[in-house]
């Protein structure tokens, strides 16, 4: 008798979330897991560094990283990557990625790195109505810009 365990991916989670330039700046940056400035700025390099090696050959968006997972995708100038846990659905990360991107475009029109410059609080806040605390909390396009739309008035 098989038996799936439905509950399997309920302590998974996202561990930080990034956006960065084409010059390997950050834009954005959001970590769901305690972690020293020294950690993350030496996981800042390493990642863009990796990924800046990886853009220019035709390999995969994600690869391992100290026994997790990083994502990423190129939007215009801008690379958004995301770390997860290794045993993570990476499809449906992507699609996280895919659809913070999309609710940034519909509410900039469209987005671009001086979004991130000038409206850092927003890129944030829209951030925060996706993913909270490591777990995706709202998938919806509409209902995230509803309720972002409604904090403007």
């Amino acid at each position: 008798m098989l038996i799936i365990n439905i509950y399997s991916n309920i302590n998974k989670m996202i561990l930080w979330f990034t956006v960065l330039n084409v010059n390997g700046q950050q834009r954005l940056k959001k970590w769901y897991i305690n972690a020293t400035e020294e950690t993350k700025e030496q996981t800042h390099y390493n990642v863009q560094k990796k990924i800046s090696e990886r853009s220019s050959l035709s390999l995969p968006n994600y690869f391992d990283y100290e026994g997790n997972v990083i994502l990423y995708r190129k939007y215009q100038k801008l690379f958004f990557c995301i770390c997860i846990e290794k045993e993570d659905n990476i499809l449906s990360y992507m699609e996280v990625i895919h659809l913070y991107v999309t609710v940034l475009h519909s509410y900039f029109n469209p987005v671009s790195e001086l979004d991130f410059v000038y409206n850092f609080y927003k890129c944030y806040l829209i951030l925060d109505e996706i993913i909270s605390g490591g777990t995706i909390m709202e998938t919806s396009k509409i209902a995230i810009l509803n309720h972002i739309r409604r904090m403007d008035k």
